[in-house]
């Protein structure tokens, strides 16, 4: 497991799984790449400067669901690159938890996988946002599946998907509603937290 058990059993928060690249930032080694800060890092012995735009209101995104989840980042980037804009982006250290490539599980064609039943919590309270349909290749009934951020300053997607998140924040199981996270808060018409909506995983 990538977690211990939860010690206080009366943390009944949902488990929110963030990726960083093309989901929370953009970056880029081209010199004419916009950008909201530099990332410089060394690996494999050389010298490497990272240019990384932040998505629109990802600073709101993350203030919002930090109060309601237990919010980690897992990235198949390198962790030092991915650290060093975390510790930028995280200003506020909201972010409970972080993993990085190595915590990516390598299938035998060579896909990085993100194993959310390795986080030690169960199965219909966790959400993963990510733009890589290959990240949630085996827990798809548990994603959000955002669209690449790619440096457009128009994106609005962090902030529908944290209306939609705030509105499911004390769903009994996650999955069923997953799929209409792009209603963003018109959601909240249609879910009522006092039943149990019912979904078959195959």
């Amino acid at each position: 497991p990538l977690l211990p058990p939860r010690s206080d059993p009366s943390d009944k928060r949902l488990t929110l799984i963030l990726d960083l690249d093309e989901t929370l930032v953009s970056s880029s080694f081209d010199m004419t790449f916009e950008f909201d800060f530099e990332a410089p890092f060394t690996l494999n012995g050389c010298w490497c400067t990272a240019r990384v735009r932040k998505r629109p209101l990802v600073d709101s995104f993350l203030d919002r669901v930090s109060k309601h989840f237990e919010l980690i980042v897992m990235t198949a980037g390198v962790e030092p690159y991915a650290t060093l804009v975390l510790d930028i982006l995280d200003k506020n250290r909201v972010l409970d938890n972080r993993f990085y490539r190595d915590s990516c599980t390598k299938t035998d064609h060579g896909l990085l996988v993100k194993d959310l039943s390795r986080f030690n919590r169960p199965m219909d309270k966790i959400i993963i946002v990510d733009n890589s349909p290959n990240a949630y290749l085996w827990h798809p009934h548990n994603a959000v599946d955002s669209k690449d951020f790619v440096g457009d300053p128009r994106d609005t997607e962090l902030n529908t998907v944290a209306d939609f998140l705030e509105t499911i924040k004390d769903a009994h199981d996650v999955r069923p509603h997953l799929p209409h996270w792009k209603k963003g808060k018109a959601y909240q018409t249609r879910y009522d937290k006092t039943k149990t909506a019912t979904v078959t995983i195959s």
